[in-house]
């Protein structure tokens, strides 16, 4: 009875390795064809087979072409961490996800769930850039997060001076600035231009890296300035 118990476990091991590759078959010809649901349904019912980090990747990018961001970040956040074969892409997945979630929160007004967002991408692109500074994807997505970023910053700048201001000359409340709206307009990554083929150098990555710390230190500098210049208007009353 025994040698039969072990051919069947056998045989139910090998049915479910089969499952899974022909689940990972499909989902890649669907993936190529751009149909990427029907992707996700095989991607999901392969990982139901088998909950590899290969499985969760593909997955990912499929969530990720539907720009179901958040869930895409899940998928790729635990694997951009590990030491397996897909961490490189992992990281940058999840950097890209946290990126685009970031953008179209923004555009909804949820400032404060989008820069924790933007700040994590910029985190994981600067990550990223550190271990292989040759991923001129990274440079680029992170330079479009880092406009994102300091676009939400202006933004809540401005709207503190109308708050400050109160009125306008007519009396009247002011009304927020059209002008306000450009990110609003702006396409996501897949509407940005790709630049060309090509590599960078570990210098180029630490000068990315040298404007980012020089862009967060003028920005401490402009919220401790702002602190000062409140105090003293609550002193002169």
């Amino acid at each position: 009875m025994r040698p039969l118990f072990y051919l069947g476990c056998f045989l139910l091991l090998a049915a479910f390795g089969d499952a899974h590759y022909f689940a990972v078959k499909k989902g890649n010809e669907k993936y190529r064809a751009g149909d990427f649901a029907a992707a996700e349904k095989h991607y999901a019912e392969a990982r139901q087979n088998n909950d590899s980090e290969t499985a969760r990747y593909d997955l990912g990018a499929a969530l990720y072409q539907q720009k179901k961001y958040g869930e895409a970040a899940k998928l790729f956040g635990p694997d951009a961490e590990s030491k397996t074969p897909v961490a490189g892409k992992s990281a940058l997945g999840y950097a890209d996800a946290q990126n685009e979630l970031g953008g179209d929160l923004l555009k909804k007004g949820n400032t404060d769930a989008a820069r924790q967002n933007l700040e994590g991408a910029i985190a994981a692109y600067r990550k990223t850039l550190l271990a292989d500074p040759a991923k001129i994807e990274a440079k680029h997505n992170m330079e479009i997060a880092l406009k994102r970023l300091a676009d939400l910053k202006d933004k809540e700048q401005k709207n503190e001076k109308q708050e400050q201001n109160g009125k306008d000359k007519n009396g009247k409340d002011k009304q927020p600035d059209k002008g306000d709206n450009k990110e609003a307009q702006a396409q996501p990554n897949g509407g940005e231009p790709r630049p060309g083929p090509g590599g960078m150098t570990k210098e180029q990555a630490d000068q990315i890296l040298a404007n980012l710390a020089r862009r967060e230190e003028t920005d401490k500098r402009g919220t401790r300035q702002q602190k000062m210049q409140e105090r003293e208007a609550e002193k002169d009353w």
